[in-house]
């Protein structure tokens, strides 16, 4: 599958924080036998996060992970680079003048879980 545009949303916010929904999408095709469960809700959830921290954001609000998988660095380099050159533009845009921004990868749960988790990693090298 080709990377859609459209499936994207994203905005600037004043604090050095990007807010990701990978998984934010949903399937819009019958499942298939290998098909993995898609993040309900992720979307929403980052998209309010961004909005009280007056982050920064880019959230996947179209396409099913299980035909782009955007939390992965090689489907990224592969098929996505769109969303790939939002990433780290936005990244590169907010460590201008020395400042380390903090990054938050937002993933939904399903129905048997109905829970949300919210990482947040930080490497200094």
């Amino acid at each position: 599958m080709r990377e859609r545009p459209e499936d994207y949303q994203r905005w600037d916010g004043r604090r050095p924080i990007l807010v990701v929904a990978p998984h934010g999408g949903m399937r819009s095709r019958p499942r298939r036998p290998r098909d993995r469960i898609n993040d309900l809700h992720s979307a929403d959830v980052a998209r309010d996060l961004a909005r009280k921290l007056d982050a920064s954001a880019l959230l996947n609000i179209g396409t099913d992970r299980n035909d782009l998988d955007l939390n992965r660095i090689s489907v990224l380099a592969a098929a996505a680079p769109l969303f790939l050159a939002h990433l780290s533009d936005r990244i590169f845009s907010l460590a201008r003048g020395g400042t380390v921004p903090l990054v938050l990868l937002v993933h939904g749960w399903h129905t048997t879980a109905a829970v949300c988790d919210v990482g947040c990693g930080l490497r200094l090298e």
